[in-house]
């Protein structure tokens, strides 16, 4: 992998760096940091520092990055850091001027030009993944690498127990990118799968009673409708005809012949809606015990029956509907 003056393919950071901060509150990973940094370690520095911007991130945090690689002596890398802190939205103005005029002489730093990406952040899921850039490898994840040529660049992930995941990723010059790969244990071959048949339990058959009941009220009702319209009418019907000469005693046999009749269509339209309904319901409970219950059309499917309603102004009833 090229390389400019000064960058190395493992980055800074090397298997001494690599302690265990992950549960330390934020307070306590930038004390280290300062710790570091105070006593010229200057690697162990930037590693809590970009650790701590990863736990929250903030762009002083970038600009002491920079500070620690000034002070190592990599002004490569401290000027890919000043231009990061330069390019942050929440940059402060008075600490950005001191960021440029950094910049302004980059002429003099040999392994520093303006085609350099900017930060390079590799994250997986889980972590600890060897990381490789073109094939080199440059530690485990999370990792931030700086200062790569722009160009293409093929980055794999690779952890034990895992599916290596590969990417390729364009890096642009002075800009910032995040590569993450969420790794994936590998599927068992499906040749090796062996899947016992699951045996049916046979359902246990149970008595609607509730559709009984429709259908033994539906029944009352239409042998209700009957009495009326075959007992009580006509009996009306007779006593009207002996009070022909008496008009008020035919208008109370009159309207009380309207009454009858209105219970007698009550009687024979709920008795029949009643009685479908029940008869409906048990048709229906049957074929759900022979199919899925999740097919909503069992009935038409597989007797090629459907009972649809029927309103109108004259009548009302059920229509039975389907192929014989």
């Amino acid at each position: 992998m090229m390389t400019p003056v000064g960058f190395s393919s493992n980055a800074w950071a090397d298997d001494a760096l690599n302690e265990d901060l992950s549960d330390a509150d934020l307070t306590t990973i930038i004390q280290k940091a300062r710790e570091a940094f105070e006593s010229g370690n200057f690697d162990l520095a930037i590693h809590r520092l970009l650790m701590a911007n990863r736990k929250e991130p903030n762009p002083r945090l970038l600009l002491n990055v920079a500070r620690s690689f000034e002070q190592k002596g990599d002004c490569a890398r401290s000027l890919v850091y000043y231009s990061a802190y330069v390019r942050h939205p929440d940059s402060e103005a008075d600490l950005s001027v001191v960021a440029k005029k950094q910049l302004e002489n980059s002429a003099s730093c040999k392994g520093y030009n303006d085609k350099l990406s900017g930060r390079l952040m590799l994250e997986s899921e889980p972590g600890q993944a060897m990381v490789f850039v073109n094939g080199d490898q440059v530690g485990t994840t999370p990792r931030e690498l700086a200062g790569y040529p722009s160009g293409r660049y093929k980055i794999r992930f690779e952890k034990e127990g895992f599916a290596n995941s590969e990417q390729e990723v364009e890096l642009r010059a002075m800009s910032d990118h995040t590569v993450g790969a969420i790794l994936e244990t590998p599927k068992a071959p499906e040749d090796d799968v062996v899947v016992a048949p699951i045996a049916e339990t046979p359902k246990a058959s149970s008595i609607n009673y509730a559709a009984f009941a429709l259908i033994g009220a539906g029944t009352i009702g239409i042998i209700v409708g009957a009495v009326y319209d075959n007992v009580f009418i006509p009996e009306t019907d007779e006593e009207r005809k002996l009070v022909l000469d008496n008009p008020a005693e035919f208008n109370r046999l009159t309207e009380q012949r309207q009454g009858q009749e209105t219970m007698a269509l009550v009687g024979y339209v709920g008795g029949g809606l009643l009685l479908a309904g029940g008869i409906g319901w048990l048709v229906y409970d049957y074929m759900t015990e022979q199919e899925p219950q999740n097919d909503d059309d069992a009935i038409q499917k597989r007797l090629g029956l459907r009972l649809t309603p029927l309103f109108d102004s004259q009548s009302a009833g059920m229509i039975l509907q389907g192929r014989f």
